[in-house]
Protein backbone atom coordinates (compact mmCIF):
# COMPACT_ATOMS: atom_id res chain seq x y z
CA UNK A 1 0.00 0.00 0.00
CA UNK A 2 1.21 3.46 -0.70
CA UNK A 3 2.14 5.03 2.63
CA UNK A 4 0.02 8.13 2.12
CA UNK A 5 -3.17 6.06 2.30
CA UNK A 6 -2.28 5.05 5.85
CA UNK A 7 -1.62 8.71 6.63
CA UNK A 8 -4.96 9.70 5.15
CA UNK A 9 -6.85 7.07 7.14
CA UNK A 10 -5.10 8.09 10.37
CA UNK A 11 -5.58 11.79 9.65
CA UNK A 12 -9.29 11.48 9.00
CA UNK A 13 -9.83 9.13 11.95
CA UNK A 14 -8.21 11.63 14.31
CA UNK A 15 -10.07 14.54 12.74
CA UNK A 16 -13.39 12.78 13.40
CA UNK A 17 -12.19 11.79 16.89
CA UNK A 18 -12.81 8.11 16.18
CA UNK A 19 -11.07 5.21 17.90
CA UNK A 20 -9.30 2.50 15.95
CA UNK A 21 -11.90 0.06 17.21
CA UNK A 22 -14.74 2.20 15.88
CA UNK A 23 -13.23 2.47 12.41
CA UNK A 24 -12.10 -1.11 11.87
CA UNK A 25 -15.16 -2.86 13.31
CA UNK A 26 -16.29 -5.47 10.77
CA UNK A 27 -13.36 -4.64 8.48
CA UNK A 28 -10.11 -5.75 10.12
CA UNK A 29 -8.38 -6.23 13.47
CA UNK A 30 -7.26 -3.21 15.53
CA UNK A 31 -3.63 -4.36 15.33
CA UNK A 32 -3.92 -4.54 11.54
CA UNK A 33 -5.34 -1.01 11.36
CA UNK A 34 -2.43 0.17 13.51
CA UNK A 35 -0.03 -1.23 10.92
CA UNK A 36 -2.03 0.44 8.13
CA UNK A 37 -1.81 3.76 10.00
CA UNK A 38 1.97 3.41 10.03
CA UNK A 39 2.22 2.26 6.41
CA UNK A 40 3.70 -1.11 7.40
CA UNK A 41 1.27 -3.38 5.55
CA UNK A 42 -0.42 -3.36 2.16
CA UNK A 43 -4.09 -4.29 2.66
CA UNK A 44 -6.35 -5.54 -0.07
CA UNK A 45 -8.74 -3.23 -1.89
CA UNK A 46 -11.71 -4.70 0.05
CA UNK A 47 -10.20 -3.61 3.38
CA UNK A 48 -9.35 -0.15 2.03
CA UNK A 49 -12.89 0.25 0.69
CA UNK A 50 -14.29 -0.80 4.07
CA UNK A 51 -12.12 1.67 6.00
CA UNK A 52 -12.86 4.55 3.63
CA UNK A 53 -16.58 3.75 3.86
CA UNK A 54 -16.39 3.73 7.66
CA UNK A 55 -14.76 7.16 7.55
CA UNK A 56 -17.17 8.50 4.93
CA UNK A 57 -14.29 9.20 2.52
CA UNK A 58 -14.23 9.15 -1.23
CA UNK A 59 -10.61 9.14 -2.28
CA UNK A 60 -9.42 11.76 -4.81
CA UNK A 61 -7.53 9.82 -7.49
CA UNK A 62 -7.63 12.09 -10.54
CA UNK A 63 -3.91 11.94 -11.29
CA UNK A 64 -3.93 14.76 -13.86
CA UNK A 65 -5.56 17.06 -11.30
CA UNK A 66 -3.15 15.92 -8.55
CA UNK A 67 -0.10 16.58 -10.72
CA UNK A 68 -1.33 20.12 -11.38
CA UNK A 69 -1.96 20.69 -7.66
CA UNK A 70 1.46 19.26 -6.80
CA UNK A 71 3.11 21.66 -9.24
CA UNK A 72 1.28 24.60 -7.64
CA UNK A 73 2.26 23.47 -4.13
CA UNK A 74 5.91 23.05 -5.14
CA UNK A 75 5.89 26.49 -6.76
CA UNK A 76 4.33 28.07 -3.67
CA UNK A 77 6.91 26.64 -1.27
CA UNK A 78 9.77 27.40 -3.62
CA UNK A 79 8.81 31.07 -3.77
CA UNK A 80 7.92 31.50 -0.10
CA UNK A 81 11.12 29.84 1.15
CA UNK A 82 13.07 32.20 -1.12
CA UNK A 83 11.14 35.22 0.20
CA UNK A 84 9.39 35.86 -3.10
CA UNK A 85 5.72 36.74 -3.55
CA UNK A 86 3.71 33.59 -4.29
CA UNK A 87 1.52 33.38 -7.39
CA UNK A 88 -1.93 34.65 -6.41
CA UNK A 89 -3.73 32.67 -9.14
CA UNK A 90 -2.10 29.42 -7.98
CA UNK A 91 -3.08 30.16 -4.38
CA UNK A 92 -6.68 30.84 -5.34
CA UNK A 93 -6.78 27.51 -7.16
CA UNK A 94 -5.22 25.64 -4.22
CA UNK A 95 -7.62 27.25 -1.75
CA UNK A 96 -10.55 26.18 -3.91
CA UNK A 97 -9.29 22.59 -4.05
CA UNK A 98 -9.08 22.13 -0.27
CA UNK A 99 -11.74 19.40 0.05
CA UNK A 100 -10.27 17.38 -2.81
CA UNK A 101 -6.63 17.65 -1.73
CA UNK A 102 -7.28 16.73 1.90
CA UNK A 103 -8.49 13.29 0.73
CA UNK A 104 -5.62 12.68 -1.68
CA UNK A 105 -1.99 11.63 -1.68
CA UNK A 106 -1.16 15.33 -1.20
CA UNK A 107 -2.97 15.60 2.14
CA UNK A 108 0.13 16.31 4.27
CA UNK A 109 1.65 18.73 1.77
CA UNK A 110 -1.64 20.62 1.59
CA UNK A 111 -1.88 20.89 5.36
CA UNK A 112 1.66 22.27 5.40
CA UNK A 113 0.59 24.76 2.74
CA UNK A 114 -2.27 25.90 5.01
CA UNK A 115 0.16 26.38 7.92
CA UNK A 116 2.53 28.33 5.65
CA UNK A 117 -0.24 30.62 4.40
CA UNK A 118 -1.20 31.47 7.98
CA UNK A 119 2.43 32.17 8.87
CA UNK A 120 2.92 34.34 5.79
CA UNK A 121 -0.20 36.31 6.79
CA UNK A 122 1.27 37.01 10.24
CA UNK A 123 -1.03 34.58 12.07
CA UNK A 124 1.78 32.89 13.95
CA UNK A 125 -0.32 31.33 16.73
CA UNK A 126 -2.74 29.69 14.31
CA UNK A 127 0.15 28.47 12.18
CA UNK A 128 1.78 26.92 15.25
CA UNK A 129 -1.49 25.13 16.06
CA UNK A 130 -1.56 23.62 12.56
CA UNK A 131 2.05 22.53 12.83
CA UNK A 132 1.42 20.98 16.24
CA UNK A 133 -1.42 18.94 14.73
CA UNK A 134 0.94 17.75 12.00
CA UNK A 135 3.65 16.70 14.48
CA UNK A 136 1.98 13.30 14.95
CA UNK A 137 2.59 12.56 11.24
CA UNK A 138 6.36 13.24 11.29
CA UNK A 139 7.23 9.59 10.79
CA UNK A 140 4.90 9.44 7.79
CA UNK A 141 6.56 12.30 5.91
CA UNK A 142 8.95 11.81 3.03
CA UNK A 143 12.27 13.66 2.96
CA UNK A 144 11.00 16.80 1.19
CA UNK A 145 7.81 17.08 3.26
CA UNK A 146 9.73 16.63 6.53
CA UNK A 147 12.21 19.34 5.45
CA UNK A 148 9.36 21.76 4.73
CA UNK A 149 7.69 20.89 8.05
CA UNK A 150 10.80 21.69 10.10
CA UNK A 151 11.59 24.85 8.14
CA UNK A 152 8.06 26.09 8.90
CA UNK A 153 8.55 25.14 12.57
CA UNK A 154 11.73 27.25 12.54
CA UNK A 155 9.93 30.22 11.02
CA UNK A 156 7.02 29.96 13.46
CA UNK A 157 9.17 29.42 16.58
CA UNK A 158 9.19 32.21 19.15
CA UNK A 159 12.30 31.01 20.97
CA UNK A 160 15.84 31.01 19.56
CA UNK A 161 16.69 27.53 20.81
CA UNK A 162 13.44 26.06 19.46
CA UNK A 163 14.10 27.69 16.11
CA UNK A 164 17.67 26.38 16.02
CA UNK A 165 16.55 22.85 16.95
CA UNK A 166 13.97 22.92 14.13
CA UNK A 167 16.66 23.90 11.61
CA UNK A 168 18.87 21.07 12.80
CA UNK A 169 15.96 18.65 12.32
CA UNK A 170 15.38 20.03 8.81
CA UNK A 171 19.02 19.38 7.93
CA UNK A 172 18.77 15.88 9.37
CA UNK A 173 16.03 15.11 6.82
CA UNK A 174 17.53 16.90 3.83
CA UNK A 175 21.05 18.26 3.43
CA UNK A 176 20.96 21.20 1.02
CA UNK A 177 22.26 24.71 0.51
CA UNK A 178 18.91 26.29 1.38
CA UNK A 179 18.90 24.59 4.79
CA UNK A 180 22.44 25.87 5.43
CA UNK A 181 21.32 29.38 4.45
CA UNK A 182 18.47 29.33 6.98
CA UNK A 183 20.84 28.08 9.68
CA UNK A 184 23.50 30.69 8.85
CA UNK A 185 20.92 33.48 8.92
CA UNK A 186 19.61 32.36 12.31
CA UNK A 187 23.11 32.20 13.79
CA UNK A 188 23.95 35.63 12.33
CA UNK A 189 20.88 37.26 13.86
CA UNK A 190 21.87 35.81 17.23
CA UNK A 191 25.39 37.24 16.93
CA UNK A 192 27.10 33.86 16.45
CA UNK A 193 29.15 35.08 13.48
CA UNK A 194 31.86 32.40 13.36
CA UNK A 195 29.28 29.61 13.48
CA UNK A 196 27.26 31.44 10.83
CA UNK A 197 30.34 31.63 8.59
CA UNK A 198 30.86 27.88 8.98
CA UNK A 199 27.28 27.27 7.84
CA UNK A 200 27.83 29.74 4.98
CA UNK A 201 30.86 27.81 3.73
CA UNK A 202 28.88 24.55 3.63
CA UNK A 203 25.88 26.25 2.06
CA UNK A 204 27.89 27.93 -0.69
CA UNK A 205 29.54 24.64 -1.64
CA UNK A 206 26.20 22.81 -1.72
CA UNK A 207 24.47 25.66 -3.51
CA UNK A 208 27.14 25.56 -6.22
CA UNK A 209 26.66 21.82 -6.69
CA UNK A 210 22.86 22.26 -6.77
CA UNK A 211 23.05 25.24 -9.14
CA UNK A 212 20.95 27.31 -6.73
CA UNK A 213 21.65 30.95 -7.63
CA UNK A 214 19.46 32.23 -4.77
CA UNK A 215 21.54 30.35 -2.19
CA UNK A 216 24.83 31.54 -3.72
CA UNK A 217 23.69 35.17 -3.70
CA UNK A 218 22.36 35.25 -0.15
CA UNK A 219 25.13 33.14 1.35
CA UNK A 220 27.57 35.69 -0.11
CA UNK A 221 25.50 38.57 1.29
CA UNK A 222 25.34 36.93 4.70
CA UNK A 223 29.09 36.30 4.70
CA UNK A 224 29.58 40.00 4.06
CA UNK A 225 27.33 40.86 7.01
CA UNK A 226 29.21 38.43 9.29
CA UNK A 227 32.62 39.82 8.35
CA UNK A 228 31.27 43.35 8.77
CA UNK A 229 30.25 42.62 12.34
CA UNK A 230 33.58 40.89 12.95
CA UNK A 231 35.17 44.14 11.68
CA UNK A 232 37.12 42.32 8.97
CA UNK A 233 36.80 44.93 6.23
CA UNK A 234 38.80 43.14 3.47
CA UNK A 235 36.82 39.88 3.72
CA UNK A 236 33.59 41.84 4.07
CA UNK A 237 34.25 43.68 0.82
CA UNK A 238 35.21 40.46 -0.95
CA UNK A 239 31.96 38.72 0.07
CA UNK A 240 29.76 41.73 -0.71
CA UNK A 241 31.41 42.20 -4.11
CA UNK A 242 30.59 38.58 -4.94
CA UNK A 243 26.99 39.10 -3.79
CA UNK A 244 26.72 42.24 -5.94
CA UNK A 245 27.90 40.31 -8.99
CA UNK A 246 25.38 37.55 -8.34
CA UNK A 247 22.32 39.68 -7.69
CA UNK A 248 19.98 41.13 -10.28
CA UNK A 249 18.04 43.15 -7.73
CA UNK A 250 18.77 46.87 -7.39
CA UNK A 251 17.44 46.95 -3.82
CA UNK A 252 19.92 44.26 -2.83
CA UNK A 253 22.72 46.36 -4.33
CA UNK A 254 21.49 49.23 -2.20
CA UNK A 255 21.63 47.11 0.96
CA UNK A 256 25.13 45.90 0.05
CA UNK A 257 26.48 49.45 -0.18
CA UNK A 258 24.58 50.46 2.94
CA UNK A 259 26.24 47.67 4.94
CA UNK A 260 29.68 48.47 3.55
CA UNK A 261 29.18 52.16 4.35
CA UNK A 262 27.94 51.45 7.89
CA UNK A 263 30.98 49.21 8.50
CA UNK A 264 33.40 51.89 7.33
CA UNK A 265 31.61 54.41 9.56
CA UNK A 266 32.00 52.07 12.53
CA UNK A 267 35.69 51.60 11.63
CA UNK A 268 36.22 55.36 11.42
CA UNK A 269 36.96 55.55 7.68
CA UNK A 270 34.46 58.32 7.03
CA UNK A 271 35.32 59.06 3.39
CA UNK A 272 34.80 55.42 2.39
CA UNK A 273 31.63 55.34 4.48
CA UNK A 274 30.29 58.41 2.65
CA UNK A 275 31.12 56.94 -0.77
CA UNK A 276 29.18 53.72 -0.19
CA UNK A 277 26.27 55.31 1.65
CA UNK A 278 25.80 57.69 -1.29
CA UNK A 279 25.81 54.72 -3.66
CA UNK A 280 23.13 53.11 -1.49
CA UNK A 281 20.92 56.20 -1.82
CA UNK A 282 20.22 55.39 -5.45
CA UNK A 283 18.69 51.98 -4.89
CA UNK A 284 17.91 51.18 -1.26
CA UNK A 285 14.16 50.56 -0.75
CA UNK A 286 11.99 53.04 1.12
CA UNK A 287 11.85 50.89 4.26
CA UNK A 288 15.64 51.15 4.55
CA UNK A 289 15.93 54.89 4.21
CA UNK A 290 15.60 55.68 7.91
CA UNK A 291 18.68 53.59 8.69
CA UNK A 292 20.51 54.93 5.63
CA UNK A 293 20.00 58.60 6.54
CA UNK A 294 20.84 57.80 10.15
CA UNK A 295 24.26 56.52 9.04
CA UNK A 296 24.72 59.43 6.65
CA UNK A 297 23.91 61.94 9.40
CA UNK A 298 26.51 60.41 11.70
CA UNK A 299 29.07 60.29 8.88
CA UNK A 300 28.60 63.97 8.10
CA UNK A 301 28.87 64.73 11.83
CA UNK A 302 32.20 62.91 11.95
CA UNK A 303 33.36 64.93 8.92
CA UNK A 304 32.34 68.16 10.68
CA UNK A 305 29.60 69.09 8.19
CA UNK A 306 26.62 69.75 10.44
CA UNK A 307 24.59 71.31 7.64
CA UNK A 308 24.59 68.06 5.63
CA UNK A 309 24.06 66.09 8.83
CA UNK A 310 21.00 68.21 9.62
CA UNK A 311 19.57 67.59 6.15
CA UNK A 312 19.98 63.84 6.67
CA UNK A 313 18.31 64.12 10.07
CA UNK A 314 15.28 65.73 8.43
CA UNK A 315 15.24 62.86 5.92
CA UNK A 316 15.27 60.42 8.87
CA UNK A 317 12.23 62.12 10.35
CA UNK A 318 10.45 62.14 6.98
CA UNK A 319 11.16 58.43 6.54
CA UNK A 320 9.86 57.59 10.02
CA UNK A 321 6.73 59.57 9.21
CA UNK A 322 6.30 57.71 5.88
CA UNK A 323 6.49 54.38 7.69
CA UNK A 324 4.07 55.56 10.38
CA UNK A 325 6.79 55.09 13.01
CA UNK A 326 7.26 58.67 14.19
CA UNK A 327 6.00 57.71 17.66
CA UNK A 328 7.71 54.31 17.78
CA UNK A 329 9.96 54.47 20.91
CA UNK A 330 13.12 53.12 19.29
CA UNK A 331 12.85 55.50 16.31
CA UNK A 332 12.25 58.46 18.64
CA UNK A 333 15.35 57.64 20.65
CA UNK A 334 17.54 57.30 17.55
CA UNK A 335 16.23 60.61 16.17
CA UNK A 336 16.78 62.34 19.52
CA UNK A 337 20.31 60.91 19.80
CA UNK A 338 21.13 62.21 16.31
CA UNK A 339 19.82 65.67 17.27
CA UNK A 340 22.20 65.63 20.24
CA UNK A 341 25.08 64.40 18.06
CA UNK A 342 24.72 67.50 15.89
CA UNK A 343 25.49 69.77 18.85
CA UNK A 344 29.06 71.07 19.05
CA UNK A 345 29.33 70.08 22.72
CA UNK A 346 27.56 66.71 22.39
CA UNK A 347 30.27 64.90 24.35
CA UNK A 348 29.52 66.96 27.47
CA UNK A 349 25.79 66.32 27.26
CA UNK A 350 24.65 63.76 29.87
CA UNK A 351 21.48 63.01 27.87
CA UNK A 352 23.67 61.96 24.94
CA UNK A 353 25.58 59.49 27.11
CA UNK A 354 22.39 58.16 28.73
CA UNK A 355 20.67 57.62 25.36
CA UNK A 356 23.74 55.92 23.92
CA UNK A 357 23.90 53.61 26.92
CA UNK A 358 20.20 52.83 26.68
CA UNK A 359 20.38 52.03 22.96
CA UNK A 360 23.52 49.95 23.41
CA UNK A 361 21.88 47.95 26.22
CA UNK A 362 18.41 47.43 24.75
CA UNK A 363 18.52 47.63 20.94
CA UNK A 364 19.32 43.92 20.63
CA UNK A 365 15.76 43.23 21.86
CA UNK A 366 14.37 44.96 18.75
CA UNK A 367 17.09 44.25 16.19
CA UNK A 368 20.06 41.93 15.71
CA UNK A 369 23.40 42.08 17.52
CA UNK A 370 24.99 44.13 14.74
CA UNK A 371 23.01 47.21 15.77
CA UNK A 372 24.46 46.89 19.28
CA UNK A 373 27.92 46.74 17.74
CA UNK A 374 27.23 49.88 15.72
CA UNK A 375 26.59 51.99 18.82
CA UNK A 376 29.44 50.42 20.79
CA UNK A 377 32.31 52.64 19.47
CA UNK A 378 30.33 55.82 20.04
CA UNK A 379 29.41 54.65 23.54
CA UNK A 380 33.08 53.85 24.20
CA UNK A 381 34.03 57.31 22.94
CA UNK A 382 31.54 58.97 25.30
CA UNK A 383 32.67 56.86 28.28
CA UNK A 384 36.35 57.54 27.55
CA UNK A 385 35.59 61.27 27.30
CA UNK A 386 34.49 61.05 30.96
CA UNK A 387 37.55 58.94 31.84
CA UNK A 388 35.34 55.93 32.57
CA UNK A 389 37.93 53.67 30.95
CA UNK A 390 37.03 50.48 32.79
CA UNK A 391 33.45 50.62 31.48
CA UNK A 392 34.72 51.53 28.01
CA UNK A 393 37.01 48.50 27.97
CA UNK A 394 34.15 46.25 29.10
CA UNK A 395 32.00 47.43 26.16
CA UNK A 396 34.94 46.91 23.79
CA UNK A 397 35.43 43.39 25.09
CA UNK A 398 31.76 42.44 24.68
CA UNK A 399 31.46 43.75 21.13
CA UNK A 400 34.93 43.21 19.69
CA UNK A 401 35.33 46.96 19.16
CA UNK A 402 38.92 48.19 18.97
CA UNK A 403 39.46 50.70 21.80
CA UNK A 404 41.47 53.89 21.45
CA UNK A 405 41.35 56.76 23.90
CA UNK A 406 41.58 59.18 20.99
CA UNK A 407 39.11 57.72 18.55
CA UNK A 408 37.74 54.32 19.58
CA UNK A 409 36.42 53.29 16.19
CA UNK A 410 39.67 53.81 14.29
CA UNK A 411 41.45 50.47 13.92
CA UNK A 412 44.77 52.10 12.98
CA UNK A 413 45.21 53.79 16.38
Amino acid sequence: MRKWMGVLIKQERLRQNLSQEGVCRGVCAVSYLSKIDKGRVEPGQDILDGLFQALGLRLEQDEEFLQTAERYLTGYFDRVLREQTPCEADMQALNGWENRLLISRLCLQYRLYQAAVLLHAGQQERSLERLKELSQFQNDMDEETAFLYWILCHKAAQDHNESLAALQMASAHKICGLGDLFLARKLFLHGDYLEALSACAKGYERGAVEGDAYVLEWISYLEGCCYANLQNIPLMCKAFLRAERLTRDEHTRGWIHYNIGASYLQAGDLQEALKHLRLAQASIPEEGRFDLYHKLAWTWCGLGNREEAGACLRQMEASANWMGQTEEPLRRKIIRLTHLRLEASYQDNEEYLALLGELYSTIEEKAHFGFKQFYAPFYIEALAHRRRYKEALMVAGKTGCVFSYMYPFRTDK
